[in-house]
């Protein structure tokens, strides 16, 4: 149902996602401009003046372009079609839970479905905007590791070197976060419905003075959701921050100690070491991007699709009737007013609560409403 739910909002991701390539593409060109220009002016400078400039320059212009034109269509054409999809699967969640018995609504809590019909799509549709990001940086980082195998193969498995250390300590501390992430947002819904829950019944909780248990049990929800998410808040930073130490200062002047020795041996130009850390940083930064995508909570979103009922709403079941007539309204009771003191040796009063047994020879309403007296034995 989530991908059935996409609608025509489709093929506006399926083109968004398809012209942030072309946009990664034009983005990672540019170092190869700059590797072109240096090399030219390193070789022979006059020349560069005279007319070695201006087939960089025309590439330059054509790769700006391209870029520019790819990314704005890929942004809006990805954002308009996440938003058609989380419309289209907000109504059709709301039209299954709507035709769900009562009985599901007395299991499930209201402030849980309340919450996967809002939050929960809402993070969905912000999780198709982030899936571009994700599939931009991917793009991004394989191109920036084939130019840099383009430019010289010795920098490449240095690269690669590099890039495995940060991929080692991505694994070993991911799981722990995802795992930490996933239990803040599962600990902020129950948070939230326990809030929802409680708002619905404040008249019952003055009415039973009950107030003061209703604050506690939130101040433990949310005192909870601030223990874990502070928690997190430590973890993430020691793996972000060593991360991107590692990306932006240990790996770059490796590079460039590396490409500057082998430029120095007259293997590689200048213009090969500028275009190999262009290279290096725009993968990296593409890397740094990745990683800080969301998971969609695809998981908590399809639970009510799950749910059915286990008994038939009531309104499908018809009332029984005496006269053949289908479905009447249903019967109303009326209590029946109190019985005045009664005497010893009186009757029952009229009214009274009380009953009476009834004889084996009391007479007995029939189907059609009418009396029919049993004859008496003998």
């Amino acid at each position: 149902m989530l991908f059935a739910s996409a609608g025509n909002g489709g093929p506006l991701l399926m083109a968004g996602y398809a012209l942030i390539l072309v946009d990664a593409a034009a983005q990672s060109l540019a170092p190869a401009v700059f590797r072109v220009v240096l090399n030219r002016i390193q070789h022979d400078s006059r020349e560069f003046l005279r007319t070695g400039w201006q087939t960089p320059a025309l590439a330059a212009v054509v790769v700006a372009t391209v870029f520019l034109t790819a990314a704005y269509f890929a942004h809006t054409w990805t954002r308009r079609g996440a938003t058609r999809w989380a419309n289209n699967l907000r109504q059709a969640l709301y039209e299954h839970v709507q035709r769900l018995s009562v009985d599901f609504f007395h299991r499930a809590r209201l402030g849980d479905i309340a919450g996967r019909i809002n939050q929960d799509i809402e993070r969905l549709e912000s999780t198709l905007v982030q899936g571009m990001a994700l599939w931009w940086a991917v793009a991004l980082l394989l191109i920036s590791v084939g130019l840099i195998a383009w430019v010289d193969l010795w920098m490449l498995a240095l690269a690669l070197a590099l890039l495995a250390v940060a991929a080692g300590w991505t694994l070993l501390i991911l799981p722990t976060l995802h795992r930490h992430t996933r239990d803040i947002r599962a600990e902020l819904g129950r948070t939230a419905a326990t809030l929802t829950e409680l708002l619905g019944v404040h008249t019952l909780l003055k009415a039973f003075n009950a107030e003061e248990d209703a604050l506690r049990r939130v101040h433990r929800g949310t005192d909870g959701v601030r223990d874990r998410t502070e928690s997190l808040a430590r973890l993430q930073h020691r793996y972000a921050d060593t991360l991107g130490f590692h990306l932006a200062f240990v790996a770059p002047f490796v590079l460039l100690f590396a490409g500057a020795w082998r430029a120095a041996s007259g293997t590689l130009g200048l213009g090969d070491i500028v275009a190999v850390w262009g290279f290096w940083l725009q993968g990296s930064g593409a890397l740094s991007t990745g990683r800080t995508c969301g998971r969609s909570p695809s998981s908590r979103s399809a639970t009510p699709w799950e749910s059915s009922s286990r008994i038939p709403s009531c309104s499908a079941v018809p009332w029984p009737t005496t006269s053949g007539s289908a479905n009447p309204p249903p019967p109303t009771t009326r209590s029946a007013p109190r019985s005045k003191r009664r005497t010893p040796g009186s009757s029952y009063a009229a009214g009274s609560t009380e009953s009476t047994p009834r004889s084996a020879n009391a007479a007995a309403p029939s189907p059609a409403g009418n009396a029919s007296a049993s004859p008496s034995p003998g």
